[in-house]
């Protein structure tokens, strides 16, 4: 889940504890595996670490493969 840039800590937090509670609900795991995802509750720096280690391969790759917009 994104949340905008600069929201209060307390705040992430209490959403990151609902959304984690929310995705013990079997109903709702049900319907994340129908669409084949497989839900992970992270905690915002687990998570930010997650996104900065993708973009940095991700932009390897661009970056070795001489990808472009063109």
């Amino acid at each position: 889940m994104w949340a905008p840039n600069g929201m209060p800590p307390e705040i992430l937090s209490r959403m990151s504890r609902e959304l984690a509670k929310a995705l013990t609900n079997a109903t709702l795991k049900a319907r994340y595996a129908d669409l084949g995802a497989e839900p992970i509750a992270m905690e915002t720096p687990e998570f930010r670490k997650l996104l900065v280690g993708e973009a940095e391969q991700l932009s390897t790759v661009i970056r070795e493969q001489k990808i472009s917009m063109d």
